[in-house]
């Protein structure tokens, strides 16, 4: 039986090294933490981001200067997973 695409999706974080530049559960750097990504971003948005972080810097305002390499070699099955994963972290800052 096939693991759930957030399971699959935790398991691409993990293996991209998402948590060099990214914090989520206390883990990683909490300057870029994404806790709380799915209250902010849609799915659609949080795949952009991924996929072309360099044109949806430019969208911010103010636009914001970016680092992050796109991910466009990912294969489709696990950026759908990573995606996944990321839209149902919401939880609130406080």
């Amino acid at each position: 039986m096939a693991a759930p695409a957030t399971d699959r999706g935790a398991a691409v974080y993990a293996s991209q090294k998402c948590a060099t530049c990214h914090g989520l559960n206390g883990k990683g750097n909490q300057k870029r933490a994404l806790d709380s990504v799915g209250l902010t971003l849609t799915p659609e948005e949080i795949r952009l981001w991924i996929v072309d972080p360099v044109d949806m810097a430019k969208k911010t305002e103010p636009p914001r200067k970016t680092i992050m390499k796109p991910y466009t070699k990912l294969p489709k099955e696990d950026l759908a997973a990573l995606v996944e994963f990321l839209a149902a972290k919401t939880k609130k800052q406080g």
